[in-house]
């Protein structure tokens, strides 16, 4: 009998969760790891009681035709919406208009609605920001000591 590898996948960013969604249609089963407690990586919000506040990507474009899918998809599932805002292009003394012709998108209601979409049904561990700190600690060696870390980690997932 045949076993299904269990693969972990870093990031619950847009790429890792994207990653994870190429490895289940494959038919593997992927867990996707994350120190944040929700997906959104670079498409992140914070939230307060009364404000909300997008601190990673403004705004995101769709310029190869998989990725537009991939927006038309999220736009159709109420996730993002197309972005006209008024820009201008400040060089030196002089302003111009950018490219009007590219489309910018936003998530709908926060930058992280895409994200959260695309995470609905992965398994995510959270709480790895202790690779790198707690299980690392303060040595010198950084990336090797991070990797032998992120090794257990990932040994532990899968078991």
């Amino acid at each position: 009998m045949q076993r299904t590898p269990r693969i972990a996948v870093i990031g619950a960013g847009i790429a890792g969760l994207s990653c994870a969604t190429a490895l289940r249609e494959a038919g593997l089963v992927p867990t996707v790891l994350d120190r944040s407690r929700a997906p959104s990586g670079r498409m992140s919000t914070h939230r307060g009681e009364d404000w909300q506040c997008d601190h990673g990507a403004q705004y995101f474009t769709a310029r190869s035709p998989q990725f537009r899918a991939e927006v038309a998809r999220w736009q159709e599932a109420g996730a993002a919406a197309r972005w006209s805002p008024r820009l201008r292009v400040l060089d030196g003394a002089s302003t111009s208009e950018p490219d009007s012709d590219l489309a910018r998108f936003v998530g709908v209601p926060r930058m992280s609605a895409p994200a959260r979409l695309l995470a609905g049904g992965y398994r995510q561990e959270r709480g790895t920001q202790q690779l790198g700190r707690a299980e690392v600690g303060r040595r010198a060696e950084g990336r090797d000591d991070r990797r032998r870390a992120l090794d257990r980690h990932v040994g532990q997932v899968a078991r």
